[in-house]
């Protein structure tokens, strides 16, 4: 968790968080607190459209049949998959990779460079733990659930921002 608190930050004021417990994330400035589940962050605004509270929760509900839904493993999407993972993979040491709609981890997966960070985001939690316990876990990547209109990140500190499909 240590190593995800130098890249994310409150939603609502983009401020620090701090760690309050192994159960919450406060913010220093608005004292906005937010819920760590499985040691995965939930840094959603307090009030989330309903519209994306109901993405969130057909998400939860369908996600260990995500793979099957949108068809990963078809030849149209390896293929572009590859493309543009290839250009993630050629990126310098220590470069820090957002990649907003995450999903399963799927493409996560395939980014096999040392040394980057990918934040994987998704709005769903149940996705965002597929990803994090994905067979091919990467101990540099960081699990969050986020909305994608108020990316909790510290302003300057991405590289590069992935959003496939979402």
């Amino acid at each position: 968790m240590k190593n995800s608190l130098k890249f994310l930050v409150c939603p609502v004021c983009k401020s620090k968080l701090q760690q309050s417990n192994t159960k919450e994330l406060k913010c220093i400035e608005c004292s906005k607190k937010y819920d760590i589940k499985s040691q995965i962050p939930i840094l959603l605004p307090p009030n989330l459209e309903e519209f994306k509270v109901l993405e969130a929760e057909y998400h939860d509900h369908e996600a260990h049949h995500y793979g099957e839904i949108n068809m990963v493993n078809s030849f149209h999407v390896t293929y572009y998959h590859q493309k543009y993972l290839k250009i993630i993979n050629e990126l310098k040491d220590k470069s820090v990779v957002l990649e907003v709609g995450s999903g399963d981890g799927n493409d996560a997966k395939y980014i096999t460079k040392p040394g980057i960070t990918i934040i994987q985001s998704d709005i769903s939690f149940q996705m965002v733990n597929l990803a994090k316990n994905n067979k091919k876990y990467n101990p540099n990547n960081i699990y969050v659930v986020s909305d994608a209109e108020t990316i909790p990140c510290i302003d300057n500190s991405l590289d590069v921002i992935m959003i496939v499909g979402a």
